[in-house]
């Protein structure tokens, strides 16, 4: 299983999200490396499709947003409805995409 986090330079919803990636892989007991990478200018998030940081991929899918549609890359960090963790990408999305990243490497 490949586990990517992009992310700005100081982004503050940084920690939270590798917190949360952490204790999903523990409590599913996967084992997989999370691949941080930096993205420190509006090039690179072109290139790496960055939609907002903290983006997460699992397998090459994004954990938030629909599949298929590709918003602008940009810079900004994320801003989350209320209901959602500080900013970073919801417990339960994550467990969603490891869980079905799993279930397919065992097919």
């Amino acid at each position: 299983m490949k586990i990517e986090i992009f992310y700005v330079p100081d982004c503050p919803h940084v920690p939270v999200a590798m917190v949360t990636l952490r204790e999903v892989l523990s409590q599913e007991a996967v084992t997989a490396e999370i691949v941080e990478t930096i993205v420190p200018d509006i090039v690179t998030a072109e290139m790496v499709r960055m939609c907002g940081s903290p983006t997460v991929r699992v397998n090459g899918q994004r954990v938030f947003g629909e599949q298929g549609l590709e918003p602008s890359p940009t810079l900004s960090c994320r801003l989350r409805f209320s209901d959602f963790e500080n900013g970073a990408t919801p417990t339960d999305l994550i467990r969603r995409a490891v869980r079905a990243a799993s279930q397919t490497e065992t097919m």
